[in-house]
């Protein structure tokens, strides 16, 4: 089984669930809206009477009878507007766009990854500001993993990140909302960076998710000068999931800081005016 197919069922999964978040049509029938809209501005357009399955890079559109029988139906007429293909910021990753990324980065990409460039999108989508691309690709502000992997280890000693965790604390820092799988925060040396960290999607405020190309494991932190890094998921499938899930972020905590905040205009004026999050109502 060659990697892509043993990736398909997943990419698919992914590709369905960005599909159905984009044209306000729910992946399984009688989706509660709060999950469907959790996090994000609720729409008029949200459409209960049709589901969609993204299966290989083709959109399947289903109904179903008053006796819940399910039914395919096509993108004509009335559902003229609905798209055959998934329509996402960055088209997939071509072979040779692929190989290009590997050779500027002086390794193989992680097989999940390159599955998701490859069969769902050349970046631009998943936690913060969306997968960094390989080249041909982007991120919503068009930032390449390669890039941004070279831009940090410049001007750095190779150190391994085991022996940065050796080091680590219990997590002392507040204000972050996300929910990480361990109260512990390992410190990462000034001058110093662990060669297998592939940053894979930027946050804002210098701030990314990384993979951990040894153990595949996921860490999200700060690439300043004091640089920690928490541990967020075991594995790039597991982030994937959790983000989907909406088990990512902490809302109680979010909602409890903003409210706090409630009169300080220069707190409000701190967050970037794109950010989802900045509404304390959500």
């Amino acid at each position: 089984m060659s990697e892509q197919e043993r990736y398909r069922e997943f990419c698919d999964h992914v590709c369905t669930y960005l599909m159905s978040r984009q044209l306000g049509i729910p992946s399984q029938w009688d989706m509660p809206l709060s999950r469907f809209f959790q996090g994000i501005p609720s729409t008029d357009e949200f459409r209960e009477d049709i589901r969609l399955a993204v299966i290989s890079r083709c959109i399947h559109y289903y109904r179903r009878t008053a006796e819940g029988e399910e039914y395919a139906v096509q993108p004509e007429g009335p559902l003229e507007w609905l798209p055959r293909h998934p329509t996402l910021l960055y088209p997939p990753a071509t072979d040779e766009q692929l190989q290009a990324t590997e050779e500027v980065l002086g390794f193989p990409l992680p097989a999940l990854l390159r599955a998701l460039y490859a069969q769902v999108a050349n970046g631009g989508f998943g936690p913060g500001y969306g997968l960094l691309g390989a080249i041909g690709g982007g991120n919503e502000h068009g930032w390449l993993l390669s890039d941004t992997y070279h831009g940090m280890k410049a001007d750095t000693q190779p150190i391994d990140l085991l022996t940065c965790e050796r080091l680590a604390t219990p997590i002392k820092k507040t204000g972050g909302f996300y929910k990480f799988i361990s109260d512990l925060e390992t410190p990462i040396p000034h001058g110093y960076w662990p060669e297998s960290l592939l940053p894979i999607s930027h946050d804002g405020c210098a701030m990314f998710f990384y993979l951990d190309r040894q153990t595949g494991r996921i860490f999200f932190g700060g690439d300043d000068d004091e640089t920690t890094l928490c541990l967020i998921a075991m594995s790039l499938e597991d982030l994937l999931q959790r983000w989907m899930n909406d088990e990512l972020f902490d809302y109680p905590a979010f909602q409890q800081v903003m409210s706090t905040h409630s009169g300080d205009q220069s707190f409000f004026e701190a967050f970037d005016p794109s950010d989802p999050f900045l509404d304390p109502d959500i």
